[in-house]
C-alpha cells in the first residue's frame, strides 16, 4: 500500500517525481523481490529530477554540471522509464505472482488543475504496467470540470468520458444522513467535555443545516464558533452560548443576511415579531420581512428552529456584543474601541473604552494592537485579535486554542 496525498506535492515540478519517490520510500523496508523494484525506482527518480530541474531552468550552474555528469544508464531511464518500470515489476511478479503495488491517492480534487492532470496522466501510463493498482478518492464533478478546463473545448474532451476510460471500477460514497451528522457532532464535541449541554444541543440542531454532509465544514463551523464563544466569555459577555451557535450559523450559511442584521439590528426584532405573529396591523412590514426571507433559500426554515428563540429575543445590547465578538466588526453598528486603531499609537496605553472589558481581555486587545503595529497595519482585525488572545495564556480562549493545538 502506497498512500499518496496529491495536494501536498502540487508545487513539485512534475507530479510523477513525488509519486515515484513516495513509492521508493514505501518499499524501503520491504524485503525480497521488491528491492529490485526499489533500485529501479531510485534510478527513475534521479532521471526525472535531472529532466525537470534542467527543463525548468532554475537549477544552479553547479547543480546543472552535476546533473549533466549523470551516467548514461540513468539518463536513458528518462527516455525508457515505462519499459524500465515494467521490467522491474515483472521481475517482482516472477517471484510472487500475487504481488501488487496499490496507490491510495487522496485530495486530488484540491490540487491546481494542471497538477491534477499530471497525476491522472501518470496513472494512465502506469496502469499499463501489470501489478500497479490505483485507488483514488475524489469529487468526480470537480475533476471532470478540471479536465474540461485543462483541455479546452477545441479538443472535444468530455470530463465524464475521460474519467470513465481511466477508472475501471467506481464506488460512490453515500451522503451523510441527518443522524450521521448529528452523531459526528457528538463525537467531536465529546472531546470537549466542559461544554454546556445547551450548547451541545444547539450544535446538534444547527450543524446539519449549515455544513450539511461535509465533514470538513462541520469541523470548520464548530471550531470557528468555539473560538468566537471563548473570546466572548473571556470578555465577560453573557449572551447564551446557543444564541452564539445560532448566529454563527447565520453567518456561515447566509453571510449577506448576517451583514443585514449587523447594519440594521432592529431587523432582528422585526423577524421575531414576524414569526410570533405579533407584527400588528402592518401588512407592509410583514411583506417586507417576507421578501427578505424569500431571497435566501432555506433561511425561513432555519429561523423557525427552536434554538432561534434565544437569538431573536436578545436585547439590542446583547446583539451588538454578539455581532462584535462573532467577528463581523466591519458591518456592526456598535462603536467598539477595538474596531480600529491608528498605527501611530507609540505606547501600550489602555484606551478608556477598554474599561468595559476585564483584565485578561484588555491584555489580549493590547497584544492585538502590538501585532498590528509590528506588521505595519493601520487597523486591528480579527487575525490580530486572535494573535493577541493566543499570547494571553491566562484567558479561557487561549486555553481553548491551546487544547486545539494552536499556540
Amino acid at each position: 500500500m502506497v498512500p499518496f496525498d496529491a495536494w501536498r506535492y502540487q508545487h513539485e515540478a512534475h507530479m510523477l517525481l513525488p509519486i515515484l519517490k513516495t513509492l521508493e520510500q514505501a518499499i524501503k523496508d520491504t524485503a525480497g523481490a521488491f528491492q529490485g523494484l526499489r533500485a529501479q525506482i531510485g534510478k527513475l527518480s534521479k532521471a526525472f529530477a535531472y529532466s525537470t530541474t534542467l527543463s525548468a531552468g532554475f537549477a544552479s550552474i553547479s547543480l546543472k554540471e552535476g546533473l549533466t555528469k549523470l551516467d548514461e544508464e540513468t539518463k536513458s531511464c528518462y527516455y525508457n522509464w515505462l519499459q524500465e518500470l515494467s521490467e522491474a515489476m515483472t521481475a517482482v511478479r516472477r517471484r510472487s505472482s500475487k504481488a501488487r503495488v496499490v496507490f491510495l491517492i487522496d485530495d486530488l480534487d484540491r490540487c491546481l488543475p494542471g497538477k491534477a492532470i499530471e497525476v491522472l496522466e501518470a496513472m494512465k501510463v502506469m496502469l499499463d504496467v501489470e501489478g500497479f493498482v490505483f485507488v483514488v478518492a475524489l469529487d468526480e464533478a470537480v475533476i471532470e470540470k478540471v479536465i474540461e478546463i485543462h483541455y479546452g473545448t477545441e479538443y472535444g474532451i468530455c470530463g465524464r468520458d475521460y474519467v470513465k476510460k481511466l477508472v475501471q471500477m467506481e464506488f460512490m460514497l453515500p451522503g451523510l444522513r441527518l443522524q450521521d451528522v448529528q452523531e459526528y457532532v457528538k463525537v467531536l464535541l465529546g472531546k470537549l467535555p466542559s461544554l454546556e449541554e445547551n450548547m451541545v444541543s444547539a450544535f446538534a440542531e444547527v450543524v446539519p443545516m449549515i455544513a450539511k454532509d461535509n465533514p470538513r465544514e462541520v469541523k470548520r463551523f464548530i471550531n470557528s464558533t468555539l473560538i468566537a464563544n471563548a473570546i466572548s466569555v473571556s470578555a465577560g459577555v453573557t449572551v447564551p452560548p446557543e444564541a452564539q451557535v445560532y448566529f454563527m450559523g447565520l453567518k456561515f450559511r447566509w453571510p449577506e443576511f448576517a451583514r443585514q442584521l449587523c447594519e440594521q439590528i432592529s431587523l432582528v426584532a422585526g423577524v421575531n415579531r414576524y414569526f410570533t405573529g405579533d407584527i400588528g396591523e402592518n401588512p407592509e412590514g410583514r411583506d417586507a420581512i417576507k421578501t427578505i426571507l424569500d431571497s435566501y433559500p432555506g433561511l425561513e426554515i432555519f429561523l423557525e428552529m427552536d434554538v432561534s428563540r434565544k437569538f431573536l429575543q436578545l436585547s439590542s445590547t446583547d446583539l451588538e456584543q454578539l455581532i462584535f465578538y462573532a467577528g463581523v466588526v466591519e458591518k456592526a453598528t456598535i462603536e467598539s474601541p477595538v474596531a480600529r486603531f491608528p498605527s501611530e499609537i507609540p505606547t501600550r496605553e489602555v484606551s478608556t473604552g477598554f474599561k468595559i472589558f476585564n483584565k485578561e481581555a484588555r491584555q489580549a486587545l493590547l497584544g492585538a494592537q502590538d501585532e498590528a503595529q509590528r506588521r505595519g497595519h493601520r487597523h486591528i482585525d480579527t487575525e490580530h485579535i486572535l494573535l493577541g488572545v493566543v499570547g494571553e495564556n491566562s484567558m479561557t480562549a487561549s486555553k481553548v486554542l491551546n487544547s486545539l493545538g494552536v499556540y
